[in-house]
């Protein structure tokens, strides 16, 4: 029997091959390897389906959802159908998350036993990252 998954990564994916590869690398390099990853390919007409079969190719955590083009929120309530974590964490296709991002968010969530747990953000520009105070 398959171990749970400590935690289910929910990808909306809409005509964002631009920033996907990034996207997708930061997942599936997490050092959490107990994860599914849940992308939903929202009716993208540009490369991203290409991108997400060949990241399914090399990684068997990968699940994809292929679907008309219905929205965000259709989008990720699809993926929420299928998801079988411990937790749940939404990822947006153009951003990228820190790679021990979803080990510290279910270490923190399971030690005070928490429903929700956000993460803080940090923005960049032009590949840089902006001082914290630009943050809010």
């Amino acid at each position: 029997m398959k171990k749970q998954p400590a935690i289910s990564v929910i990808v909306p994916v809409y005509n964002t091959s631009k920033y996907l590869d990034a996207c997708l690398e930061s997942i599936c390099n997490q050092t959490l390897s107990n994860i599914e990853i849940i992308i939903i390919n929202d009716g993208s007409t540009d490369k991203s389906l290409l991108i997400i079969n060949s990241f399914a190719k090399k990684d068997e955590r990968i699940k994809i959802i292929n679907q008309e083009n219905s929205g965000l929120s259709v989008a990720r309530n699809e993926g929420l159908k299928i998801a079988i974590g411990e937790y749940v964490s939404f990822v947006d296709s153009d951003d990228r998350i820190l790679p021990q991002g979803l080990e510290a968010m279910v270490e923190v969530g399971r030690k005070y036993k928490l429903d929700i747990v956000l993460p803080v953000w940090r923005i960049t520009k032009n590949q840089k990252w902006l001082p914290p105070d630009k943050n809010d």
